[in-house]
């Protein structure tokens, strides 16, 4: 796993209750779903956001109006306002 940096602090460890997905390009994606499963929490080297849980029949989906993320069968999918698309899976080893 590749370090990231925040805050001048590098962080090389999973953040604390989060799911991790592996993703395109061997980069990892962290996200942290609420207890309830009303939201999700999208951790980024860069930044969080949370996304709100939206109705769908298909799949668990989570939305901020901006971005928008779709859970089904260990895939995950992110769409992010800036038009960026993210494939990942449920990373096992983790």
């Amino acid at each position: 796993m590749l370090p990231w940096s925040r805050g001048g602090k590098e962080i090389s460890q999973v953040p604390s209750g989060a799911a991790v997905y592996a993703c395109e390009g061997g980069k990892p994606l962290y996200v942290r779903y609420a207890s309830d499963g009303k939201s999700a929490t999208v951790i980024r080297p860069d930044r969080e956001y949370r996304l709100d849980r939206v109705a769908a029949a298909a799949s668990e989906r989570y939305s901020n109006g901006r971005d928008n993320l779709a859970i089904a069968d260990g895939e995950l999918r992110l769409e992010e306002g800036s038009g960026a698309l993210t494939l990942c899976k449920a990373d096992k080893a983790k």
